[in-house]
């Protein structure tokens, strides 16, 4: 039985989205039964793991146009000087 402050490891299951699977790591921060089961409230560990982070992002932010909109924009080409821009703060 699950207690606060365990440690917990778990795999989720992103049928569209299987490169996401990867185990994660979290505390038990909060426990509710209600008559459809238990809630876990759980805070993740960090993970330096990209795997890690990308699954954790889409954990919280599902498959959302928003979520999708964000990945694209770091993904797009930048320039030298936007590039530039973003590693050193300057602008």
């Amino acid at each position: 039985m699950l207690a606060l402050e365990d440690v917990v490891t778990f795999r989720p299951r992103f049928p569209d989205a299987q490169h996401l699977e990867t185990d994660l790591g979290a505390v038990v921060r909060n426990i509710t039964r209600t008559d459809k089961g238990v809630l876990v409230g759980l805070r993740m560990l960090p993970n330096p793991d990209l795997d890690a982070r990308a699954a954790i992002a889409f954990l919280t932010f599902g498959a959302s146009e928003n979520w999708q909109r964000v990945r694209e924009a770091t993904r797009a080409r930048k320039g030298c000087w936007r590039g530039y821009s973003t590693c050193c703060g300057s602008a």
